[in-house]
């Protein structure tokens, strides 16, 4: 999952990308007032370490991500990156008869700035990712996401959160929920556009805490025929934190999500409602849970298609049974759009494991595995596993290199869909310090 939504669509960015862009997230969503654990950020696979192969889709990678808006830990300043690598493809167009292996290049620059306003804060930044492959031209990719958020400090009871992005990117060959194209075809290009608020009615000290949200997404793809796929997605939420103790909070929450395809497609109109409940629990700085569940119902406007009403969990938890190293699992369970013709929508099951470790006081190796399993509604069914090894140095406070190998595999019941990309990476961050504080 990719830090701070950054890669709020199956983006194209390698696993060298998601590791630049996430050394230095733009819009710092730490813990916010709203419970002790409200959404912390799933770490590990799917965009937040150096071995990420592949981006879960929206859904699920809302779920695995904090609340967007500026958190309550968020630095003040202005902080800047700039990447640059290179990695190895075995198999760079993800195609079932593996194509001859290819290297990309790539460069990520990365600036936020963030501020106080006597007891408000507020956050902006920019971060772009561009990559080029020495043969593979369809291959090549640019993104780029600007995004700003407002934390206004009403009362001593009363927070608003105001935060908006736009974000232009790339869908990724391969990955989950990704419409299957010619491999002479350049991948499907699209915006997205983001505008939000939250409303919270007291702090963790208190013990009721209430919040209200809403959020405008809007999606347009501007290449390959596929406007038959924009649209716009409205979601309005509500939860209540019982506060129990000092370490833990009982929760009930509530979304809705109307979507609204926009042309071609006005059959597959939906909405989609979730209730659950569930706990988070830090007993301690070294252990922090949070566990959810309940309820999805997505039910569509013309009733001779069939929706889903099942089950939807969450799970995230973090571990540091020592100083050195820190564990890492989670685990969702989300419906989302699907690309492909014959189908209206998918359940995505995603789970990962993430196990870090510091060698002395610069070095340090990660370890992550992850798995995906796909089941659409035609019933076409897609595992996709994704697992590597990353090893990090800090030369000096504001520069980082690292070493990556990651394996992404596919298996599908279309096995002309079948996969598997070997990628190797290397790559060095530079940060420069311009003051502030973390």
């Amino acid at each position: 999952m990719c830090i701070s939504r950054h890669c709020v669509f199956n983006s194209r960015l390698s696993p060298i990308v998601a590791a630049l862009l996430g050394l230095a997230p733009m819009i710092a969503v730490a813990q916010t007032d709203i419970g002790s654990l409200p959404r912390v950020s799933a770490p590990g696979a799917y965009g937040d370490s150096p071995t990420t192969g592949v981006t879960a889709a929206s859904s699920t990678q809302r779920a695995l991500s904090p609340p967007p808006g500026v958190g309550s830990e968020a630095a003040t300043g202005f902080s800047m990156s700039i990447g640059l690598g290179m990695s190895r493809h075995s198999n760079p167009e993800r195609i079932g008869d593996d194509s001859e292996s290819d290297t990309s290049y790539v460069v990520t620059p990365s600036l936020r700035y963030g501020g106080e306003l006597g007891r408000h804060g507020y956050e902006i930044g920019y971060s772009a990712g561009s990559e080029s492959y020495q043969d593979f031209d369809t291959e090549d990719s640019d993104y780029q996401r600007l995004g700003g958020a407002l934390r206004l400090d009403l009362t001593r009871i009363l927070i608003a959160d105001i935060y908006a992005s736009r974000t232009e990117a790339e869908e990724q060959r391969g990955t989950s929920g990704s419409r299957e194209i010619g491999v002479n075809e350049d991948e499907d290009e699209y915006t997205y556009d983001t505008v939000g608020g939250r409303i919270t009615l007291g702090r963790r000290s208190n013990l009721l805490q209430l919040y209200v949200g809403a959020e405008a997404n809007s999606i347009e793809f501007t290449n390959n025929n596929q406007g038959i796929r924009d649209r716009d997605e409205d979601l309005v939420e509500a939860g209540l934190f019982f506060n129990v103790g000092a370490a833990t909070a009982l929760f009930l929450h509530v979304t809705e999500t109307d979507i609204d395809y926009l042309i071609g497609n006005p059959s597959l109109d939906n909405t989609e409602t979730t209730v659950t409940g569930g706990v988070t629990w830090e007993p301690t700085a070294a252990i922090s849970v949070l566990l959810e569940a309940g309820q999805l119902e997505k039910e569509y406007d013309d009733p001779a298609i069939e929706g889903f009403d099942g089950s939807t969990y969450l799970a995230k938890i973090r571990w540091s049974p020592r100083d050195r190293t820190s564990l890492s699992l989670y685990t969702s369970r989300r419906t989302e759009e699907s690309s492909f013709a014959g189908s209206s929508f998918y359940v995505s099951e995603v789970s990962g494991v993430d196990v870090s470790q510091q060698l002395g006081n610069r070095a340090s190796v990660t370890l992550h595995y992850a798995v995906a399993d796909d089941e659409y509604s035609d019933g076409r069914q897609d595992d996709i596993t994704d697992y590597g090894i990353a090893f990090g140095y800090s030369v000096f406070d504001w520069m980082d290199l690292g070493l990556s190998y990651n394996i992404v595999d596919r298996e599908s019941t279309d096995v002309d869909d079948d996969y598997e990309d070997e990628i190797v990476s290397l790559f060095v961050n530079i940060k420069p310090y311009f003051g502030g504080s973390e």
